[in-house]
């Protein structure tokens, strides 16, 4: 088990014993409106956007001088950090999440151990291979996981400033983008962004090229920006048929999407 930055350097801390407990929930959407006499309705959305929480319980000891305390300030580092995560309960899947807090336990008597209780919310209601694949809009590479798993990037060479880049699946889901510079298109699924004054906020679907900010906008109406493949689909089938359109020079990056750990 460890956990470690989502984006820049890694930090990773990997730690000595898995957490004794590892409580994971999805929480999902759901808009209720009651109506008197009537059938009630219920509001809901892809799963991708459920969030998901998760709370873990273990505890650490020493090994050695200092390992105990040393470890302790690892987690707790991770948690008060103001970063997107990678959590790992197993080695091949990982949530990306926010730290929502640790609690460490100094109980009499377990002089040599520390219990720890800490908390992470995803904004993602699955899991992600520990494995990137990519591809261009014709390849074979597939979606090996249960679940629909969204395009994690999407990099764009030889963009022109004032040109229109469109990208669509066969569903027509997707955006275009009209470049306001020239040079690498990189689009992100999700980015931690500051707001200046210590603030930082997510953004989704994040473009820029070379620093530069891009706007996005809806490229059919009544869709959905988000792309990504379902279980078992291939770039082939999700971008080279029906409504697809993608740009020359780009390619799709992604990771096997999970409904839950395994084993």
């Amino acid at each position: 088990m460890k956990i470690e930055n989502y984006e820049g350097t890694a930090n990773t801390f990997t730690f000595p014993h898995n957490s004794r407990v590892f409580d994971d929930s999805i929480n999902k959407f759901v808009d209720q409106r009651d109506y008197n006499y009537a059938f009630s309705y219920f509001g809901v959305t892809k799963g991708l956007k459920s969030r998901r929480s998760i709370s873990i319980n273990g505890f650490f000891d020493d090994s050695g001088t200092g390992v105990k305390v040393n470890n302790i300030r690892s987690l707790m580092d991770h948690c008060n950090d103001n970063k997107l995560k990678k959590l790992y309960f197993s080695d091949n899947n990982f949530y990306i999440v926010v730290p929502q807090g640790a609690k460490v336990t100094h109980t009499g008597g377990r002089t040599m151990f520390r219990d720890y209780v800490a908390n992470f919310i995803s904004p993602f209601g699955i899991l992600f291979s520990n494995a990137q694949k990519d591809g261009d809009y014709n390849d074979a590479d597939a979606n090996s996981g249960n679940v629909y798993t969204p395009i994690e990037k999407i990099i764009t060479t030889s963009v022109t400033d004032t040109s229109t880049y469109t990208y669509k699946d066969k569903d027509g889901n997707g955006f275009s983008i009209t470049a306001t510079a020239t040079g690498t298109l990189t689009i992100y699924l999700v980015k931690l962004q500051s707001l200046g004054a210590d603030s930082y906020i997510t953004e989704y679907l994040y473009a820029d090229i070379g620093g530069t900010k891009q706007v996005l906008s809806l490229a059919t109406a009544g869709q959905t920006m988000t792309l990504g493949l379902d279980a078992s689909e291939t770039l082939n089938t999700a971008f080279n048929t029906g409504s697809a359109a993608v740009p020359a020079n780009t390619t799709f990056y992604f990771r096997d999407g999970w409904s839950a750990e395994w084993p």
